[in-house]
Order: C-alpha cells, then sequence, then structure tokens
C-alpha cells in the first residue's frame, strides 16, 4: 500500500505542505481529500464500515470509537477532520 505522500504526489500536489499532516493509517480507504490548510479528511461512513467490518465492532461502539479517539483527538489544529455525506458516492 502506497503511504500518504506518494497519493498525494500521485494526484499532483506538493508533498511538502503535508509533512505536519495527522494521518490515520488504518483508514487510509476513508481518505477523500484535504482542506486548505493541508488537514487531512476522512468519510465518516467509510470509517464506520471499517471498523465494523475488520474489527467487529457494533454500529454503536464504532460510533463511540469514533467520536473518542478521532473527533475527540485535538493536536494543535493538524488533527484530521471527519465528514458526513449527505448523500453516498
Amino acid at each position: 500500500m502506497k503511504d500518504l505522500l506518494e497519493i498525494i504526489e500521485d494526484n499532483g500536489y506538493d508533498t511538502d505542505c503535508f509533512q505536519d499532516s495527522i494521518e490515520f493509517d488504518e483508514f487510509r480507504d476513508a481518505l477523500i481529500g484535504f482542506t486548505d490548510d493541508f488537514r487531512l479528511v476522512y468519510d465518516y461512513h467509510s470509517v464506520m464500515k471499517k471498523l465494523m467490518d475488520s474489527d467487529g465492532m457494533t454500529s454503536d461502539e464504532a460510533a463511540e470509537y469514533i467520536d473518542y479517539n478521532i473527533i475527540g483527538f485535538h493536536l494543535g489544529g493538524r488533527e484530521p477532520i471527519i465528514i458526513y455525506r449527505l448523500h453516498s458516492p
């Protein structure tokens, strides 16, 4: 599996801007983009699905994990963002 900087470079972006970005490797498939300040953006439903499928969590357990370990994760404004899609891709 490619690392984050390889994916970013393959899409034509300057990897130097992402050196301080915080990535959750286990949710690479849920990564859908980044913000103008280079914070990574993950899809909530894809993270939920990964936790339920791979880790055997119930939907309540997965939601609690996301709330505490991802949404509640704060580190100087570089933490990733979780979005809730209005429509499935």
